[in-house]
């Protein structure tokens, strides 16, 4: 069924993005996973839906704007019954399907949520054969990637860059570029997820190569595990957070000033080959402690 209507924090970040871009309604495409979501009850019976942290601000963007804004959803499903009926609730929803692949003989991720007897769930998850995972890698992709750059924001999170694997951030890296080149606005949402990488270093490398096409990141502060995995990845924006404006949440640098700032933040962290991107925009930078399941 419809989750409740209480839109998660980033979806009004999003839209105050969108408050400086032009008269024209955007396109906005965001870029993920969603899982076949299993919550088991006191019974031992399952109740089924899907989400994804993508996915769910999706939707939300959709019911907040309507008419005003095209949002298209960007992933990989199989051509199952599972995917059929995530296509259904998706078109319902308002979400564009254009950027969806469906790949034969292949199936989404699942999860189940356990509940024991003090209120502490436990995640159980089946992903790594998930059809996203060749989202960005198979031929179909191709006329997916080339369009995307057209968008005027995307979207996308730290869990997106891990199902992606290796090939597929590469690929979505080139994209980044290009979108800036266009102007496009990209929403980084810093989500990590231990399990779901071969190593804190890997993690920490994947998040180094996105952040200087970033424009806005948001960033989960009551995760402790995560932001001390992260510290070297975030050195960069703690620099920043006393200088951001509060009222309007962006951090006004010049091109020479953002550039220096960024080298001296891969300097830091071992990274002094880091390529930045031409035309180096102001990086916006959020933090909020509340973060959907």
């Amino acid at each position: 069924g419809r989750k409740a209507n209480i839109a998660p924090p980033e979806t009004a970040l999003i839209m105050n993005t969108l408050s400086t871009l032009g008269p024209n309604p955007p396109r906005i495409a965001l870029i993920g996973e969603c899982m076949i979501e299993l919550q088991q009850r006191a019974d031992g019976s399952l109740q089924q839906s899907f989400g994804g942290d993508t996915l769910n601000t999706a939707v939300y963007l959709s019911r907040a704007l309507g008419d005003k804004a095209q949002v298209d959803y960007v992933t990989a499903l199989g051509d199952d019954s599972f995917s059929d009926a995530m296509c259904r609730i998706w078109t319902d929803e308002g979400i564009g399907l254009s950027m969806v692949q469906r790949l034969p003989g292949r199936l989404p991720g699942l999860y189940c949520i356990q509940t024991d007897a003090n209120g502490e769930r436990r995640f159980l998850y089946w992903r790594n054969e998930a059809a996203v995972r060749d989202c960005f890698t198979m031929p179909a992709a191709e006329p997916i990637l080339a369009a995307l750059p057209d968008y005027d924001v995307l979207y996308f999170s730290g869990i997106t860059l891990a199902v992606l694997g290796v090939q597929g951030r590469e690929k979505l890296i080139q994209t980044l570029i290009e979108a800036r080149q266009r102007d496009a606005r990209i929403v980084f949402d810093n989500n990590y997820r231990p399990r779901l990488w071969a190593s804190v270093d890997a993690a920490r490398a994947a998040y180094r190569s996105v952040l200087p096409y970033v424009d806005l990141a948001l960033l989960t502060v009551d995760d402790e595990q995560a932001l001390v995995a992260l510290q070297d990845c975030f050195t960069l924006m703690a620099w920043q957070l006393e200088l951001v404006d509060q009222t309007t949440g962006q951090l006004s640098l010049d091109d020479s000033e953002q550039t220096s700032l960024i080298e001296a933040f891969a300097s830091q962290v071992g990274q002094s080959q880091l390529q930045l991107p031409h035309h180096v925009k102001p990086l916006s930078l959020v933090a909020y402690s509340e973060r959907q399941a």
